[in-house]
């Protein structure tokens, strides 16, 4: 897919801009501060329907206005689209693709495919296990939009089933209700996300390879509570301990994914280096992955991420994407100017 044009208005520190893209390497430099990652951001927001910088949609309206709109004209399946994204103070956000609302966040994922890399990504090996959760739940919506669904879903139950608990009233029937249909829905995602990985690990594994020199073996693996046991058995067997500590202790809210080196766990026991080359490797596996199922290949947007690497990962980098539309900003052009002018010949 291709990204044609993007136009903004009121949108975070530009008050109108309009950029006509090349279907090959683009390149955004100039100094910090200036709105180079805001530009990256509006399309981050048109496949994700959220920012990856702030929770509150308020905080993407230039400073004084009342609005701000992204409209992002791009070519996917040989068909031109277009998707028109509206926030506003007063209302909720309304997008619209190719001129019709839409009623669900759902609707919206898998219009605009993405990978997005960025200095942070780090934080996927070496944060919180919410952090990788929130990683692949983004990377499987885009690949099967339904998924967001069935997340969105689970967590609504488990915001009731919590309140409830809170409450500590011993209504059994209010919650096998509730158990009966987080049982089912754990079983669903817990299954997708399974899928996912097992798909994305060899890919992984290669690039990995790669990057060490066929000096590493690594791996991503995923960790959950569910076993062949039924999850709606387990749901049972905690709530005494769930009414105790008021929330929901058994679930695929507490999943986790493991990135290993030789079987050692990255988080703990890698090295600075190790990390990046399991983000990025991460990162080029979604790439394949992605192309893989959807016979399409993802915008990669690069967030002032060539300036973090060596010349070698540079090199190797802007080789593995230089069939795909590529988005990248920094603020030095003649750093990689020489070197995305060769992967465009």
């Amino acid at each position: 897919m291709i990204i044609n044009k993007i136009t903004l208005e009121n949108y975070r520190n530009h008050k109108n801009l309009s950029l006509d893209l090349s279907p090959k390497t683009n390149v955004i430099y100039g100094k910090n501060a200036h709105g180079k990652t805001n530009i990256l951001e509006s399309i981050y927001v048109c496949a994700m329907g959220k920012s990856f910088r702030t929770h509150k949609d308020t905080d993407l309206i230039l400073f004084n206005n009342e609005y701000a709109i992204i409209d992002i004209d791009f070519n996917k399946n040989d068909r031109e689209k277009k998707i028109n994204f509206i926030i506003s103070n007063k209302n909720k956000k309304q997008i619209k693709i190719n001129g019709v609302k839409i009623e669900k966040l759902s609707d919206l994922f898998g219009n605009i495919l993405i990978v997005f890399f960025s200095p942070d990504d780090i934080d996927i090996v070496k944060g919180e296990p919410a952090l990788r959760r929130k990683y692949f739940d983004m990377l499987i919506s885009n690949i099967k939009p339904s998924y967001m669904y069935l997340l969105q879903e689970y967590y609504k139950i488990i915001e009731q089933r919590n309140s409830f608990l809170k409450l500590r009233k011993n209504d059994t029937l209010e919650l096998d209700v509730w158990d009966e249909k987080l049982a089912e829905l754990n079983i669903k995602i817990s299954k997708q996300r399974e899928e996912v990985v097992s798909k994305i690990n060899p890919i992984f594994s290669v690039y990995m390879d790669e990057f060490s020199e066929q000096k590493e073996k690594a791996q991503i693996s995923y960790k959950t509570q569910l076993t062949d046991e039924d999850p709606l058995i387990k749901l049972k067997e905690r709530r005494s301990i769930d009414f105790e500590r008021g929330n929901t202790s058994f679930g695929i809210h507490r999943d986790d994914y493991k990135f290993k080196i030789n079987e050692l766990d990255v988080n703990t026991f890698g090295s600075q280096g190790q990390i990046k080359s399991s983000v990025l490797s991460l990162k080029l596996a979604q790439k394949d992955l992605i192309e893989e199922i959807l016979s399409e290949k993802p915008v990669l947007l690069l967030d002032d991420v060539m300036s973090e690497l060596d010349e070698t990962r540079r090199k190797y980098i802007l080789e593995k994407i230089k069939e795909c539309q590529v988005i990248i900003t920094c603020t030095d052009f003649d750093d990689i100017i020489e070197e995305v002018q060769k992967i465009n010949i």
